[in-house]
C-alpha cells in the first residue's frame, strides 16, 4: 500500500532552493528513520532527531539543494519498511 505522499517544493528564495516534503497517509502510528533523494545522490539536510513517530497527514518537510528538475526518486524508510516514490512516472 501507499503509506505516504512525496511531493517537491522548490523555492528560490529558501536558502537551498526547496524541500522534498512527505506526508503520512497509513492507519495507526509509523516510526520515520530516513529519506534519500536519488539514491543518496541529492544531499537532504535532516533537522531535528529522528527516528520520529508519524501519525495520519504529518507532514515532514526536508531542504535540499538539488535541482528539483533532476529528482527521479525519493526513499523514505521506517523502521519496518520502506517506500520509493518514482517521479518519472
Amino acid at each position: 500500500t501507499n503509506d505516504f505522499n512525496v511531493t517537491t517544493n522548490a523555492d528560490p528564495k529558501h536558502i537551498y532552493g526547496g524541500e522534498i516534503q512527505v506526508q503520512y497517509r497509513g492507519n495507526g502510528t509509523t516510526v520515520f528513520t530516513d529519506v534519500n533523494v536519488n539514491r543518496g545522490d541529492c544531499e537532504v539536510l535532516i533537522v531535528g532527531r529522528v527516528p520520529v513517530n508519524l501519525e495520519f497527514g504529518q507532514v515532514m518537510a526536508f531542504p535540499t539543494e538539488c535541482n528539483f528538475n533532476n529528482v527521479i526518486e525519493v526513499e523514505v524508510n521506517t523502521e519496518t519498511s520502506y517506500y520509493k516514490y518514482d517521479f518519472t512516472n
